[in-house]
């Protein structure tokens, strides 16, 4: 059972993307990506975090303080 070749493509340019080259790297990186995903079934990031989770797990390089108030769970915003 393979993934689906846009899937594949996807995880091999992140692979060379981050430098993840060793047989180890790579099944790390894929056991996370595993996990994360609920095996696969989900690609992409809910940010159902509150504000001051968002701010306190990812760095200003990673998300602005402007898109935390944009996408963060708020009263304006649940």
């Amino acid at each position: 059972m393979g993934a689906p070749q846009d899937i594949a493509q996807a995880l091999e340019n992140a692979c060379i993307k981050f430098g993840i080259v060793s047989q180890k790297q790579k099944s790390h990186f894929l056991g996370q990506v595993y996990v994360e995903s609920g095996g696969f079934k989900t690609l992409r990031e809910s940010l159902n975090y509150k504000c001051e989770s968002l701010a306190r797990l990812f760095s200003r390089s990673r998300i602005s303080s402007v898109d935390l108030m944009k996408y963060g769970r708020s009263p304006e915003h649940p």
